[in-house]
């Protein structure tokens, strides 16, 4: 059994799936006092189970940040190119990026689906794994 065999049962979901599947947002709010809520983000149970088990795992790199900016990668452009030739400790600062960062930016799993970001990150752990087997 591979060591992130849990987390490669969701390349086939993320072959497939739509960002309009994945996400629907809760409507803004005003309440009789007059208080304002704001639309959040509502997620496909299948995202919340992946990112639950990503969480689970060892897989996560706790100073995410530090390591992005060590390897000098831009996270507002395409990561495509860049996981594509991306070590495991990358992949790993990459996918906690898009883990932990929805808190501060609501929607990113959403984008990060629709981008295949999870989806490449996926398959090139795959990959790495498989070369050291």
């Amino acid at each position: 059994m591979k060591k992130y065999e849990r987390l490669y049962e969701f390349i086939p979901y993320f072959e497939t799936v739509s960002e309009e599947e994945v996400i629907r947002w809760s409507g803004s709010k005003k309440d009789a006092a007059g208080t304002l809520t704001f639309s959040y983000p509502i997620y496909d149970q299948q995202v919340l189970d992946f990112i639950k088990i990503c969480s689970s795992t060892d897989l996560l790199d706790y100073h995410y940040l530090e390591t992005i900016k060590l390897y000098g990668v831009s996270m507002e452009e395409g990561q495509e190119d860049t996981i594509r030739c991306a070590d495991q400790r990358l992949v790993a600062a990459i996918l906690t990026y898009y883990v932990r960062q929805e808190r501060f930016c609501d929607g990113l799993w959403a984008i990060a689906i629709k981008n295949k970001v999870f989806l490449h990150l996926l398959n090139r752990l795959l990959e790495l794994e498989n070369k050291d087997n």
